[in-house]
């Protein structure tokens, strides 16, 4: 979001719930920005980029759970549990630190549960 034309903005709890964000833990440090449009940024509301990544950091557990064939659904499970952050999660973290409209989080990246399976 263009930082010189960004309007603050409050997000309905239910918003932040499609994030899996507790709307009881959003206080006023965390604001939010919707894209305006001004002549720096041609009128788009948005400048610059910010990549959302998924790292799954493979440690025992994580290679043995792979070299068993497990389904990609459990290995992410085991990952999850171990700290790994989903890609809606960045996203959502992004979004409360005012980088990036959260409807565009939900818009491109898959909730919890909806993950794809790898054959």
């Amino acid at each position: 979001v263009c930082k010189l034309c960004r309007e603050p903005y409050t997000p309905l709890p239910a918003e932040l719930e499609k994030l899996g964000v507790d709307p009881a833990t959003v206080t006023s440090e965390h604001q939010m920005y919707r894209a305006a449009g001004c002549d720096e940024c041609f009128g788009s509301g948005y400048a610059g980029r910010w990549g959302i990544h998924e790292l799954l950091q493979v440690d025992d557990d994580i290679r043995s759970l792979v070299m068993q064939n497990t389904a990609s659904s459990l290995i992410k499970k085991k990952a999850m549990s171990l700290g790994m952050k989903t890609l809606r999660e960045g996203g959502s973290s992004c979004a409360s630190d005012g980088i990036e409209r959260a409807y565009l989080v939900r818009l491109f990246v898959p909730a919890h549960g909806e993950w794809i399976e790898c054959t």
